[in-house]
């Protein structure tokens, strides 16, 4: 896919300053995009696992592979739709583009519930991957193993979703908030705080939830040139450092 060119740079068009800030949505949005996530992931978890029979450790083989998977299939669309302009997916780079201004370096916290509206994905969102993708993916599943498997398979995508959701969320509270001093969710915040500042977006940092993808292709960043006054630090296993050691 091309890229459109003149958009790429709209990662640095917005200059910094509060008053620019995208105008805040309608309160009714916050409600609408958390509640449908809620109802949809939820329903979906509870129907799933309900018809699930008698799972054999071999059958949730698939959960963690499913895991994997979403990590991987999360870090791509992040890292190339949503942060470059490919004809036929120009929408989806649109709406991110919407959420970086919003949540710009000088004003990357949650000012109150109406600023939900611009981190929980659009109901449309969910409704492609749960209903439009992995159904796909599922009846395959079902075709080449059994239901158990497809069910598991199902059930690991509303999961995944859902705590996609919760973790950006958390990932955008005020710094002194109490709750990110829950096990790993301060790594988490600065990860994903680091992934919204002006020279990093585009490159690096692209997982919300466990930057696995992010190491293995060396895009996970631990500071920022405003931390140390030099060029990112690159961890992963296709990373610059890591290319550097292998020639020594």
């Amino acid at each position: 896919m091309d890229a459109i060119k003149p958009e790429i740079s709209a990662h640095n068009r917005r200059p910094a300053g509060r008053s620019l800030r995208p105008p805040t949505p309608p309160l009714w949005q916050s409600y609408y995009h958390v509640a449908y996530t809620l109802l949809i992931c939820l329903s979906g978890l509870l129907l799933t696992l309900r018809f699930l029979s008698a799972p054999r450790p071999a059958e949730l083989l698939i959960v963690p592979i499913g895991i994997l998977g979403a990590n991987f299939i999360e870090y791509g669309v992040h890292r190339w739709p949503m942060h470059h302009g490919y004809r036929g997916l120009h929408a989806l780079f649109r709406l991110h583009m919407v959420h970086h201004h919003y949540f710009y370096e000088d004003t990357y916290w949650i000012q109150g519930f109406r600023d939900f509206a611009m981190i929980v994905f659009p109901p449309v969102v969910l409704n492609v991957v749960c209903f439009g993708v992995t159904p796909l993916f599922a009846a395959g599943l079902a075709w080449v193993f059994n239901l158990n498997v497809a069910l598991a398979f199902y059930a690991t995508v509303f999961g995944y979703y859902l705590l996609m959701q919760l973790i950006h969320v958390l990932c955008h509270l005020d710094t002194d908030n109490k709750i990110l001093a829950l096990p790993g969710l301060r790594f988490l915040w600065r990860h994903h705080n680091i992934h919204h500042t002006k020279p990093i977006m585009a490159i690096a940092n692209f997982n919300f939830i466990i930057p696995i993808a992010d190491f293995v292709f060396g895009t996970a960043v631990t500071r920022t040139p405003a931390d140390t006054n030099r060029a990112p630090m690159h961890q992963g296993l296709m990373s610059p450092s890591a290319a550097g050691s292998a020639k020594n």
